[in-house]
């Protein structure tokens, strides 16, 4: 109850009115000290109306797993947090504060207010290594949102090869991909319809082990595709191909709004063009 009131109240005194429903609160999160902050944190300068809501939604499917029941929490997101939250379950936890920000900030999503707002709402936490982190719960549920619009067939993200591939083979749910972002050492193929469809991608990495930690940096490694891309999407914002022949690449059309391109081949590298 005391972790609880700490984030639900933060240095107010806890208000009589939401005793009862707190303890309710307290009960459903059955000792789990990830969903006392985060249930917190959400209900934090609600008033009561909205208190008994929440509540009412986190008591909903008593049966179901604590990760669905944190969904609650992203759900009460706007639309630029949730896409920056996803962003960051899905590719960029462990990740420098500084580099994640410039991707963020080149998707025009408002980078450090969005990312002061999943700290306020204990979803993210920077490491003393100045690294955004997150707790594995959290990490879980972003991936359960993802999973369920991957069977909706609106698939947002892509962060491993065989999901790519799934893609690329059925041209399927193309319509709603936003990032693709993996590391990957064989031959890649690409569905030209498939990329085409892609017009709501913002970012595009395909990266060596060794760069995971170097979004930015080069990689002399050998190609790693059979098949060229045709088109890039219009609202591509960040563009990461360590292997990418540059030769291949002057036969695509540059979207206009790119803010980095990194190529290998022929070292190429296109800041702020927007």
């Amino acid at each position: 109850m005391q972790l609880f009131n700490k984030h639900a109240f933060k240095k107010e005194v806890p208000n009589e009115c939401c005793k009862k429903l707190s303890l309710e609160v307290v009960n459903q999160a059955k000792g789990l000290p990830l969903a006392l902050k985060v249930w917190g944190s959400l209900l934090h300068k609600k008033d009561l109306i909205q208190w008994r809501r929440m509540v009412d939604q986190i008591k909903k499917n008593s049966s179901s797993e604590i990760v669905e029941k944190l969904k609650i929490s992203y759900d009460g997101l706007e639309p630029e947090e949730q896409k920056i939250f996803l962003d960051i379950a899905c590719f960029f936890r462990g990740h420098k504060r500084k580099e994640v920000m410039q991707i963020v900030d080149s998707c025009d999503f408002g980078a450090e207010y969005g990312l002061d707002v999943l700290i306020d709402k204990s979803l993210v936490f920077i490491s003393k290594y100045d690294r955004i982190e997150m707790h594995d719960l959290i990490e879980d549920m972003g991936k359960y949102i993802l999973k369920m619009q991957k069977d909706s067939g609106k698939p947002s993200r892509i962060w491993n090869v065989e999901d790519f591939e799934d893609v690329m083979v059925d041209n399927m749910g193309t319509m709603a991909m936003e990032a693709i972002w993996f590391m990957y050492f064989g031959q890649l193929s690409f569905n030209k319809e498939a990329m085409k469809n892609m017009k709501m991608l913002r970012i595009l990495c395909i990266c060596t082990e060794d760069d995971v930690d170097r979004m930015t940096s080069f990689s002399s490694d050998t190609n790693c595709h059979d098949d060229s891309i045709e088109y890039l999407s219009n609202n591509l914002r960040w563009f990461v191909w360590h292997n990418y022949p540059w030769k291949l690449l002057q036969e695509i059309l540059i979207p206009e709004g790119l803010f980095i391109l990194i190529s290998g081949g022929v070292h190429c590298i296109i800041y702020g063009m927007k």
